[in-house]
């Protein structure tokens, strides 16, 4: 009968227990549908207004751009000058281009005090015309790029929206040009990011604005030399957004650090990477210091429909409501009160289940705890193990209780077998109350001994030592690695690269010997310093210091050759390759340098360049290095408008001189001849030998009026033959020669080298044909 009590009262308990969790669950399942609505509601309400304050700042620029449009560009005069210029070539092109940016360049900055970026007129052919934001890039087809224009050329119609170009990103105005019933082409008024942003922060203040971009659709468009404006984002790896430090550094709001810590959170949310995936409008409570902010995202959408990137608005929250800002709280409250009732319920019932429950407990806890326990009594006799201590040592436990632990598997051999009373374990914890010890050895069961790690103490009663309780560990596997590791480190000592192990702030924290050969600086001159305050040379420059940063800060491997100054002030060469170190959260926290001494290689690759590219006899650049400078002066022409000439040379009578006195005497000419040439140039222009008696000399930098350019080459070609007619004297004889001289003058990438230079020889020819000794210049 008592049993059958004793039974329903538990059943009683149970039922009272499992009541007040049903009602605790009900009332939290009630609660989140409630908090739910709630900040559905509260997201729409930010989404919308972050969306009206968008298209409220893009209209604003579309009305400013529709008007610039009408009244200053669509008009007779920039219509005349845009059609000239698309029609025109060579020079001529760039009068028409020089003409329109005179008429439009006013315009242009009063259009960037009102935020306006980017001005661009493009043919009907979608090729830039001209850009007011970056004259030095025209002429490249914007067909694969933008689409925007693609339909304003091809449909002859006003193309907005926003859009990823070859140098920013912004919202564009594209309008047709139409001139005298024809498409000219058409011209792009578009506002940058930045300005939106301005444009967005002045109808609502409240918040802190970003725009972040879709990395797969701005970087294929993007001209080289503008992709290290832009950084990848923060809150997704797919993102990137424009370094407006960078383009602009003094126009720059720095983003705020409590952003910077609201992205990093970002970053870790997985709905947030799944909406911007699929292009959707997300919003998002961020709690930093205690302080909830709203976090809103609005997909910015392409002509096409697309997604090209995201507006983000961060804000301080306000008004949010009490069960969206304390849900945590109200839940906790509700589970701490059930919990509370819970425990009450629970004290009503018997000390027996209580002590029961708690012997339970600590068992289960001994039971799974990650190191071996046995505790022992003071003559070493095991009165507990628990099961992970059996697993180690390979005994059952009741093998082991009752046993003595100083004779079954206390390996002292390396103390010759000490006796019960000489036991470490048992003397260290008697004579100081604890011991902590790596240096103790246990037999197992099968005979294999194995290291340990100990902790032993003891349990008292009256001041007086009961037991001792002795928590083990096996460490074999940490000996291995420690040995590895010591290996690891000798084969770094004696290696013959040098080895460097720094910071992040790139503090040297260790170096092996080898660096000491390398720099002559002492190993203990280094550690603790920055390798630059040492050994840097100056010779790289500030960008190439800046890609190593950002490749290794950007978690990749750096790989690169530089030269470095030893102690005794010396250079060498060096290949450098710089690793990142990663610790368990990926972060980057340490660099491993590896470097090699490769100054003998660098001196015999720069001796086999010098042979390839230069001849034997007169020391002067061949055929291949002429070519080479000459495609390089050529592409920084247009750039820096100016003329270049082509002068061929050939020498008269030459194969008389070798005919009467032999190859030497002609040899001895040539050295002499090409002596006479680098004397009678520029320092800027270069002089080459083709071979035999033909030599090149490239004029560059002349001037920008054909006519002056033609009269300053003249000038240098007279001085040439004036200086070839002086005698020569040779070992055997006294030598009179002239030479006829072609020259091809061009300010234009229309031909390529070649054709360059058979313009030259052509003239050559005519000054051959009309009697040798004189000038001729090319003329098609």
């Amino acid at each position: 009968m008592t049993k059958i009590i004793h039974k329903l009262v538990d059943y009683f308990y149970i039922f009272i227990i499992a009541f007040i969790w049903a009602v605790a669950i009900v009332s939290i399942l009630f609660m989140s549908y409630h908090r739910q609505s709630k900040k559905f509601d509260y997201s729409d309400d930010n989404i919308i207004t972050l969306e009206m304050a968008y298209k409220a700042s893009i209209n604003k620029y579309s009305f400013l751009a529709r008007y610039i449009f009408r009244h200053s560009i669509n008009n007779e005069e920039i219509l005349s000058i845009f059609q000239k210029g698309t029609k025109a070539k060579g020079s001529l092109k760039k009068v028409y281009r020089q003409q329109l940016y005179e008429k439009l360049n006013p315009l242009y900055e009063k259009l960037k005090a009102e935020g306006i970026g980017q001005l661009q007129f493009i043919t009907k052919d979608n090729i830039s015309y001209i850009r007011f934001h970056k004259l030095s890039k025209s002429g490249d087809d914007l067909s694969k790029y933008r689409e925007t224009i693609k339909i304003a050329n091809r449909d002859n119609r006003i193309v907005s929206g926003f859009e990823a170009g070859r140098i920013v990103t912004g919202f564009r105005n594209v309008f047709p040009l139409n001139y005298q019933n024809k498409h000219l082409g058409c011209v792009e008024i578009g506002v940058t990011t930045k300005a939106i942003i301005g444009a967005i922060s002045q109808l609502d203040p409240r918040r802190e604005y970003s725009f972040i971009l879709r990395k797969d659709v701005v970087f294929p468009k993007l001209l080289e030399e503008e992709k290290p404006f832009y950084k990848t984002s923060t809150i997704d790896s797919d993102f990137v957004f424009e370094d407006y430090a960078k383009i602009s550094p003094k126009s720059v709001k720095i983003q705020s650090k409590t952003t910077n810590r609201i992205n990093e959170k970002l970053m870790e949310d997985k709905k947030l990477h799944a909406a911007l995936e699929q292009g959707r409008k997300f919003f998002k409570f961020a709690k930093v210091d205690n302080t909830f902010y709203d976090v809103s995202f609005v997909p910015m959408l392409g002509v096409n429909a697309d997604v090209e990137g995201y507006l983000v608005a961060y804000k301080k929250s306000e008004n949010i409501p009490i069960i969206l800002s304390n849900f945590s709280l109200i839940v906790g409250i509700i589970i701490s009160l059930m919990l509370i009732l819970t425990i009450l319920v629970l004290l009503l019932k018997s000390n027996y289940h209580t002590i029961q429950y708690q012997k339970r407990w600590f068992k289960s806890i001994n039971d799974s705890l990650g190191e071996g326990i046995y505790v022992m009594d003071i003559n070493a006799n095991i009165t507990y193990v628990n099961p992970l201590a059996c697993e180690i040592l390979g005994y059952s436990k009741d093998e082991l209780i009752g046993k003595n632990a100083h004779y079954i598997f206390h390996s002292h051999y390396l103390n010759n077998n000490v006796s019960l009373r000489d036991c470490p374990i048992l003397k260290g914890v008697s004579e100081n109350m604890k011991l902590i010890s790596e240096k103790e050895y246990f037999t197992c069961k099968d005979g294999h001994i194995i290291p340990v790690q100990i902790n032993s103490r003891p349990t008292l009663k009256n001041g007086k030592i009961l037991e001792i309780v002795t928590a083990f560990n096996d460490i074999s596997e940490k000996r291995k690695l420690e040995e590895k590791n010591d290996l690891l480190l000798k084969a770094l000592e004696v290696s013959s690269d040098t080895v460097m192990i720094t910071d992040l702030d790139a503090t040297v924290q260790w170096v092996n010997p080898a660096f000491e050969k390398l720099t002559g600086y002492g190993i203990k001159e280094i550690i603790g310093k920055n390798p630059k305050d040492l050994i840097n040379s100056g010779k790289q420059t500030k960008e190439f210091y800046e890609s190593m940063w950002n490749t290794i800060l950007d978690k990749k491997t750096w790989n690169g050759e530089l030269i470095n100054r030893r102690k005794d002030g010396s250079l060498y060469y060096e290949e450098l390759t710089i690793t990142p170190i990663f610790d368990v959260h990926d972060n980057i926290k340490h660099f491993v340098a590896i470097k090699q001494d490769i100054s003998k290689r660098k001196k015999i690759e720069s001796s086999l360049q010098h042979v390839a590219l230069h001849d034997v006899l007169t020391g002067l650049p061949n055929r291949r290095f002429l070519i080479l400078h000459l495609e390089k002066v050529i592409s920084g022409m247009i750039e820096f408008d100016k003329f270049i000439a082509i002068l061929f040379l050939d020498l008269d009578g030459f194969k008389t001189l070798n005919d009467n006195n032999g190859h030497d005497a002609g040899d001895e000419l040539l050295v002499q001849v090409s002596q006479r040439l680098q004397e009678s140039i520029r320092k800027q222009d270069l002089v080459a030998r083709l071979g035999g008696d033909e030599f090149v000399i490239v004029l560059d930098g002349l001037s920008n009026d054909l006519q002056k350019a033609t009269v300053n080459a003249k000038e240098i070609a007279e001085k040439i033959r004036q200086n070839i007619a002086l005698p020569f004297k040779l070992k055997k004889v006294t030598y009179e020669i002239t030479a006829s001289i072609g020259i091809c003058l061009f300010n234009d990438n229309t031909k390529d080298v070649n054709e360059r230079l058979e313009e030259a020889d052509n003239a050559l020819y005519n000054s051959k044909e009309n009697g040798k000794n004189i000038i001729s210049i090319f003329d098609d």
